[in-house]
């Protein structure tokens, strides 16, 4: 019993050493949704929606539009899901989301116009 034991923990020590070697990351992280006024703002941890809002009507669920606050550039070369950079929070302040990603860069999506304005720590 003791060997089936230690070869899993081998296993395992094995799997998660070759998965740094490579650079694999998880998944991106889960970021609560905003309501406001009868609209449901989300961002997704997908690498195609990456740095992306989206805006669902609350009652319909129908997606209103979504808006790219920020892109990432991908270095060749360099295993590209390192590089990845995904919005981990969001929160209203007045008629505007507050985004932040996991750089710590700061956001302000203007709610009306859609605008985005890149925040220094000053505006926060």
């Amino acid at each position: 019993m003791k060997s089936v034991s230690s070869f899993s923990t081998g296993l395992l020590i094995a799997f998660f050493s070759i998965a740094c070697l490579f650079g694999k990351r998880g998944p991106g992280p889960e970021v609560a949704p905003v309501h406001f006024e009868g609209t449901v703002y989300t961002v997704t941890a997908e690498p195609d929606k990456m740095g992306v809002v989206e805006a669902f009507d609350e009652a319909s669920k129908k997606k209103l539009w979504e808006k790219k606050i920020y892109s990432i550039s991908i270095s060749p070369g360099r295993e590209t899901d390192v590089q990845w950079v995904f919005i981990n929070s969001m929160q209203l302040k007045g008629n505007a989301l507050l985004i932040s990603n996991e750089r710590g860069e700061w956001f302000a999506l203007d709610l009306t116009t859609k605008a985005v304005k890149r925040l220094s720590k000053g505006d926060l």
